[in-house]
Order: structure tokens, then C-alpha cells, then sequence
């Protein structure tokens, strides 16, 4: 990997679109399908920050979302 490579990978989160839940709570909560379908409103973004994902969302996000995104960060929440 060179140089110029090895940048691309490098990001600061400033320029991704961050997805939250409507109904946080302390823990983080949890996102829901339909919180999911509103990813599709963001037409100009290709980064995307998503959390509050279980396995059910999780893989709907990445079967109905995930080929629409050339970066993805998962935000996971401590227990």
C-alpha cells in the first residue's frame, strides 16, 4: 500500500451523513425499519454513519441500503 492509498483509508467522520434513532435513549437505542428507509432521502452522499443496528436491522440495512455507500461506519454502543 502506498502512500496515496493508505490516505483514502485515513477519514475524519466530519463529512459523513450521521443516521440516528428518533427515540434514543441513554443506551443508545435501537433503529427501526422505517428510520432505515429514510436513508434513501440522502441522494449526494456516498459516507454514511449508522448505529442502534441489531442483527434483523442490521442485515435489512445492508440487503436494502448498504450498495448505496462507498463508506459505512457502524457506531457500536459499550454494555
Amino acid at each position: 500500500m502506498n502512500h496515496t492509498e493508505f490516505q483514502g483509508l485515513c477519514h475524519s467522520t466530519e463529512s459523513y451523513t450521521w443516521v440516528e434513532q428518533e427515540k434514543r435513549d441513554i443506551t443508545g437505542g435501537t433503529i427501526t425499519y422505517e428510520e432505515i428507509d429514510k436513508i434513501s432521502e440522502y441522494q449526494d452522499t456516498d459516507k454514511l454513519m449508522i448505529s442502534g443496528l441489531k442483527q434483523d436491522t442490521f442485515e435489512y440495512f445492508v440487503r436494502t441500503q448498504g450498495h448505496k455507500f462507498r463508506n459505512i461506519e457502524f457506531s457500536i454502543k459499550s454494555i
